[in-house]
């Protein structure tokens, strides 16, 4: 004799779309920040003048690239996808404030990755342990 549950499929179905939809974003987002920060390391002209332009020096730009590549590293990985969403929101939200306080205001250009890494925080939650507790 076989059983059947009720409304279970529904659940399963939304979640591995959910899951899939979540993957889309980190990769999407992952590869573009990656890129970023290797652009940043390799000193591309174009990140040099725009670093410049805040005038915290050129050590502001292999910090930021180093913790974009570190965060997009994470954020394509299963186990740290968390940790580098919510280490990416940080620079991106330093990113919004450079644009806003020093670079003349055009603060929408990180914002939809800024929007998309806070997606990918939130959604890998029950992967993040602060002080040995899941959040």
């Amino acid at each position: 004799m076989t059983t059947r549950v009720e409304g279970t499929t529904g659940i399963t179905t939304r979640r591995k779309v959910t899951s899939a939809a979540l993957w889309a974003v980190q990769i999407v987002a992952g590869l573009g920040l990656l890129a970023s920060g290797v652009l940043k390391l390799a000193g591309a002209a174009p990140m040099v003048e725009l670093f410049d332009a805040i005038g915290a020096g050129q050590w502001l730009r292999y910090v930021t690239g180093a913790l974009e590549v570190i965060g997009a590293t994470a954020m394509l990985t299963r186990r740290f996808a968390g940790y580098g969403g919510l280490l990416l929101v940080g620079v991106l939200v330093g990113a919004v404030l450079a644009e806003l306080l020093f670079l003349g205001g055009v603060w929408v250009r990180p914002l939809p990755l800024l929007v998309a890494t806070a997606v990918v925080a939130w959604g890998r939650r029950d992967s993040i342990r602060i002080g040995g507790y899941r959040s």
